[in-house]
C-alpha cells in the first residue's frame, strides 16, 4: 500500500468514527498536522471526482 492509500484510508475511518481529527489521530499515533495534510488533499480529490461526473 503507498502512503497515499494508508492516509486515505485513515481519512474514511476518522469521516466514519465521528471522532474529532485530534481524538483520531491520539488513538492511532498520527500526528495531527500530518494527518489534516491529508484529510484536505483527501477532499479535495473527493470534490474533483464530482464535479467531473
Amino acid at each position: 500500500m503507498s502512503k497515499q492509500e494508508i492516509m486515505y484510508s485513515h481519512v474514511e475511518d476518522w469521516l466514519a468514527s465521528g471522532l474529532t481529527q485530534s481524538k483520531y489521530c491520539e488513538s492511532v499515533g498520527i500526528k495531527l498536522a500530518t494527518f489534516s495534510y491529508w484529510v484536505v488533499k483527501f477532499k479535495g480529490e473527493t470534490e474533483q471526482e464530482g464535479s467531473s461526473n
